[in-house]
């Protein structure tokens, strides 16, 4: 019954399951039952279960059995019970013994959720990791994870860097939407680096900063990573790097070579810039006002930026068009939070409501096959350009079409459509160098 399989098992063991089910309903037809009995006993007119055979010390003394009186009437010190008094009090006696037995089964069960295990992890003492606070004004310091929970890292993967991959190819294989969870964590984790005071970079710092509005949804992937992290023996920011990089590598694309020697941060990274980068347009927009879409604030860019922003942001870092055309093109795997769905009295006050608001809208995904690590993220951007998609094959971001719209990014989009292989290479030096910012 120990061998419950856990959820990264592979192979499923439905005898024990069926014994555990088995078990389960004998103990709830056993308590069925005993209930049934005490329930007679207690209908009984002289019936005390405390002590079957009833004792008159006295002859002629009325004593009080269950809110009945009784007299003794044979005049003897010490009487034999009446026959009705044999039939009840074994009754009772009986169903005594029945509450009794129920205590083992119970027991039993009460302890059920942490010995359903099996038994190779229990064979590993469980290891304990905490947590770091997270930002006092996060939604996630009320329902984010529990402090001091125990985990236990799935088996037979190994540890270092290998051992890492091979856990992250087995999660990715059951669950294919994590790829672009665990992408995404790895370039926030990473690109959250202020160059003007020289702090952030790929140091792990995500799980301080999983309650700011851009790492939304970012808790899943840091959940799944943690117990696959506790066993590898890397940093976090090791571990979040080589988990992007399999993540890539298991949902079809190139195998990118990570360098290990990351140390993890104490503190969180800058959430805004010492400096912002770019300048506004100084034509008026709709409404009034300047065009500022070429400006970059934070340290996470925004999905509002136009092309001058993209420019302007990942060229702190030195990264080329051709090599910031290949970091978008990670949006061919995984899904984005829409406004589709949110009510109107969230979208009036979405800036203060957003932890609210954004689990009501429907996610969607950026190509139509998210899954898959290929080059049809490129394909869908050219034929939005040419206005022959069909609607539903793709959902794009503001800063997903600048770089189709753009005469000098929209050449690298269609060679990467055109190459796959090409894509490929140019992702694998675009991701080498992003994880080495600030390492």
């Amino acid at each position: 019954l120990f061998l419950w399989p856990a959820p990264h098992q592979k192979r499923k063991m439905p005898r024990f399951k069926a014994a555990w089910l088995l078990l389960f309903g004998c103990t709830v037809l056993e308590a069925y039952r005993s209930s049934m009995s005490l329930n007679w006993c207690a209908e009984q007119p002289v019936c005390d279960y405390r002590r079957p055979h009833v004792r008159i010390e006295q002859p002629g003394f009325r004593r009080r059995i269950r809110g009945r009186m009784t007299l003794a009437d044979d005049g003897g010190d010490k009487p034999q019970p009446s026959p009705l008094q044999e039939v009840s009090s074994r009754a009772c006696r009986d169903s005594s013994m029945d509450r009794r037995t129920l205590l083992l089964p119970a027991l039993f069960f009460a302890c059920s959720s942490s010995l359903l295990r099996p038994l190779e992890a229990l064979a590993q003492p469980p290891r304990t990791v905490m947590w770091p606070p997270f930002a006092p004004t996060s939604g996630y310091s009320r329902d984010g994870p529990p402090w001091g929970r125990k985990f236990r890292a799935p088996t037979g993967t190994g540890t270092g860097e290998q051992g890492v991959r091979r856990a992250v190819s087995d999660l990715v294989s059951k669950d294919y939407k994590t790829a672009g969870a665990l992408l995404r964590l790895a370039f926030h984790d990473a690109i959250s680096r202020d160059t003007e005071s020289g702090e952030g970079g790929a140091n792990g710092s995500i799980l301080w900063e999983l309650g700011r509005q851009e790492n939304y949804g970012l808790y899943g992937a840091v959940d799944v990573l943690e117990p696959i992290h506790s066993m590898g023996g890397l940093s976090w920011a090791d571990t979040i790097a080589v988990a992007g990089s399999q993540a890539v590598t298991s949902s079809g694309g190139p195998y990118i070579q990570v360098q290990l020697g990351r140390e993890d941060a104490k503190v969180p990274d800058p959430q805004n810039l010492t400096r912002p980068v770019g300048k506004c347009d100084e034509a008026l927009v709709a409404g009034g006002g300047r065009d500022c879409r070429g400006v970059a604030e934070k340290t996470i860019p925004g999905a509002g930026l136009n092309s001058d922003g993209l420019r302007n942001f990942f060229g702190r870092f030195g990264f080329s068009d051709e090599e910031v055309v290949a970091l978008m093109g990670g949006h061919t795997i995984g899904r984005f939070s829409s406004l589709l769905g949110v009510p109107k009295e969230c979208l009036r006050n979405l800036g203060d409501r957003w932890l609210e608001c954004l689990p009501l809208g429907e996610r969607l995904p950026f190509t139509k096959d998210p899954d898959s690590f290929t080059n049809s993220y490129y394909k869908y951007l050219l034929l939005w350009y040419d206005r022959s998609i069909t609607p539903g094959d793709a959902h794009f971001l503001p800063s997903d079409v600048v770089i189709v719209v753009d005469d000098a990014f929209r050449r690298h989009v269609q060679a990467f459509a055109d190459d796959e292989k090409l894509f490929f290479r140019t992702f694998e030096k675009a991701y080498t160098r992003l994880v080495s910012i600030g390492a």
